[in-house]
């Protein structure tokens, strides 16, 4: 279950704006 608390929130993340997350890294 520890698992999903990290993963599901980390998922969420990548669908909210994944492309603007990596533009703004470079």
């Amino acid at each position: 279950l520890s698992l999903i608390g990290v993963i599901y929130p980390a998922i969420l993340a990548a669908r909210m704006q994944p492309v603007e997350a990596m533009r703004l890294e470079q």
